[in-house]
């Protein structure tokens, strides 16, 4: 499954890039005309290497697996 369409609500109407398959995309803004964007179609591998590259600590998860909850309270369950 791949994305084809980014959509974000404004104040003014929607922002949509739009690009049901291949690499042509329709970029359409508020009050302006529809334009065609040429994107590239990445493989699988380049996309996996791109988010490896941004892959940083999730801290959040960390906090998860040690079972901290930001309070001095004893869960009920316990």
């Amino acid at each position: 499954p791949v994305v084809t369409a980014v959509r974000l609500g404004t104040k003014d109407g929607e922002i949509v890039i739009d690009r049901p398959e291949g690499p042509l995309a329709t970029l359409s803004l508020p009050g302006q005309p529809s334009r065609t964007l040429a994107l590239k179609v990445r493989s699988t591998s380049e996309l996996i290497a791109e988010e490896l590259r941004r892959l940083d600590a999730d801290e959040m998860y960390a906090v998860a697996l040690r079972g901290e909850n930001g309070t001095k309270e004893t869960p009920r369950h316990v």
